[in-house]
């Protein structure tokens, strides 16, 4: 009977060999809250990253699913048992109510190539429109039609209404020059058509003391038909 000699050893160390990998984890879990933002703040959150595995874990990218946010990582190498700090920041600017959004993690552990870490936030702006268009359907030449939004500072001062700018003739913009914390205001929107329009499409740019709304553009949509005696 032949022996086989050095297979038992042979069979340990390929176990012990296959074994050893990385393996790469969230303390805290893979999602976060950012909580209640105002537009333009920039928002940072640390989380760290664990390898739980028994083999260096290579860190070979962070993508971020959006260009609000940014990434950095301490290091690219992480040893076994370790962990290091991933700083992601959030750009709140061009957004406003509930935000998700995700940044992925690309290692070199085999059970998961691509790790994907989840966070939200709701953003307010600090003047809040109603909606963003004045809409005047059916209006009639040389007759006088009006249109309104409410506009909320959601801000914590006084913020300026600074003028109005439009190139619709006829258009004139009834608004405050202050509003004040907390308070709502209607912006009215006055329109004497000077001619027929089967489609109306134009704008009113309003000028703000806001950093990070310093421009209220809305919309003017509808149509205008010619008057006729009945």
């Amino acid at each position: 009977m032949k022996k086989r000699i050095g297979f038992l050893p042979f069979l340990f160390l390929l176990t012990v060999t296959a074994a050893a990998q990385p393996s790469l984890s969230i303390e805290g879990g893979d999602s976060f809250s950012l909580d209640t933002l105002m537009a333009g703040t920039i928002a940072e959150h640390t989380i760290v990253v664990r390898n739980s595995g028994d083999a260096p874990l290579e860190i070979e990218k962070v993508e971020a699913a959006c260009g609000c946010t940014g990434t950095m990582i301490n290091s690219q190498s992480i040893p076994p048992g370790g962990t290091d700090k991933l700083l992601i920041t959030f750009n709140s600017k061009n957004f406003s109510g509930g935000v998700h959004k995700s940044v992925s993690i690309v290692s070199n552990d085999p059970k998961k190539k691509t790790h994907r870490v989840d966070f939200e936030a709701f953003v307010i702006q600090e003047l809040q429109i109603s909606q963003s268009r004045f809409l005047f359907k059916d209006a009639v030449v040389g007759e006088r039609k009006s249109a309104s939004v409410t506009l909320t500072n959601n801000s914590k001062k006084n913020l300026e209404l600074k003028g109005y700018e439009t190139n619709l003739a006829g258009l004139t913009l009834k608004h405050p020059k202050v509003v004040s914390p907390g308070e709502s205001v209607e912006l009215v929107a006055e329109y004497i058509p000077k001619e027929p329009k089967r489609s109306l499409s134009s704008n009113v740019s309003i000028k703000t003391s806001s950093e990070s709304k310093p421009e209220i553009l809305l919309y003017v949509f509808g149509s205008v038909k010619e008057w006729k005696f009945e």
